[in-house]
């Protein structure tokens, strides 16, 4: 169980990067990837998660371009993500599934960051939507979590008018539009 549910986050990791790269740049996430470089299309036995970097020797195998560091350790982290996950929550599943989509979905979040200064809202609406699916579907021990959703609504709100606050203040000097929302 283990190892599926690594091999899992490492398949979970890799669309990461599709998210990270294509997502600022507006590109469509369907249809194949292709070299940053030489923009042929990479075939699926070059697109297996972690094995495919390591067998070509980070490298390309058209151009034999570099391949930036990004794409494994994306993928890996995926990969102790879900594995972490389940080995801290494993008694509820629906809470370790839970953990498992806030890492990686914040690990999106914090790469596209740090690349290119924005969070795309796609990101947040899927942040929004995993979190209001658990607590309508998931959420089954209270025990867990001691506040409600009114109470989660209240406090997030509240933080985000204070990020609100300096955003204003500062003409988005200190920090962006991304950190209210």
């Amino acid at each position: 169980m283990l190892v599926f549910l690594f091999v899992l986050g490492l398949a979970v990791g890799s669309f990461l990067n599709v998210l990270i790269l294509r997502l600022p740049q507006k590109e469509s996430l369907l249809g194949f990837s292709r070299c940053r470089v030489c923009k042929k299309r990479i075939s699926w036995f070059d697109n297996i998660p972690l094995i495919s970097f390591l067998i070509l020797g980070r490298r390309c195998r058209s151009c034999r371009s570099s391949i930036s560091l990004q794409y494994p350790l994306v993928e890996l982290s995926g990969g102790f993500f879900f594995l972490f996950s389940f080995m801290a929550w494993g008694t509820n599943p629906s809470l370790w599934v839970y953990v498992a989509f806030l890492s990686v979905l914040f690990l999106a979040i914090g790469l596209v960051d740090l690349r290119k200064f924005i969070i795309p809202d796609e990101l947040l609406i899927a942040g929004l939507a995993g979190t209001l699916l658990f607590f309508i579907f998931g959420f089954t021990d209270c025990r867990i979590l001691s506040c409600s959703v009114f109470e989660s609504v209240w406090g997030t709100s509240f933080f985000a008018g204070i990020f609100l606050a300096f955003y204003l203040f500062s003409r988005g000097r200190w920090i962006g539009f991304g950190d209210v929302k």
